[in-house]
């Protein structure tokens, strides 16, 4: 009878020792993908920084017309920087109450400056799509006709 309890207390202990395995290696790989995404964001937005900067390097984004200390242009990087800050916060924050408020902060941005639409619309499939989703929400919501 002892030995059958110990080889059953042995078969449980594998079995949890196998459990706890693959719970660690999904738990780190998260953690790991977070932070790739994270860290890549932050490039994202360092060379945001240097669009605003100077507005000639927007000709790496197809503005070729885009010159230095160019007023619009200098706009269009603050749209992108801003889209960024959004998207990354759409993507990573998963408290519901800190989403609801970034989530009211990013339909007033959109309410007072059209250009974030634009940019946008015009970039959509750069974005994540958890921003597309609240993109969509607010225009669903600031059009009732549709």
């Amino acid at each position: 009878m002892s030995s059958w309890i110990g080889s059953a207390a042995a078969w449980v202990a594998a079995a949890v020792a196998v459990i706890s395995v693959y719970v660690n290696w999904r738990v780190n790989s998260a953690i790991s993908d977070r932070t790739v995404t994270v860290e890549a964001q932050k490039l994202l937005l360092e060379m945001n920084k240097q669009y605003i900067s100077d507005t000639a390097l927007l000709a790496l984004e197809g503005e070729a017309s885009a010159r230095t200390l160019d007023p619009e242009a200098k706009l269009r990087a603050m749209a992108y920087f801003k889209l960024n800050v959004f998207e990354i916060i759409f993507a990573a924050v998963v408290d519901q109450k800190a989403r609801k408020t970034w989530t009211r902060y990013f339909e007033v941005s959109l309410t007072k400056s059209a250009l974030l639409g634009e940019e946008l619309e015009k970039n959509r499939d750069l974005y994540h799509q958890d921003l597309q989703k609240a993109y969509d929400k607010w225009k669903s919501k600031s059009s009732p006709g549709r």
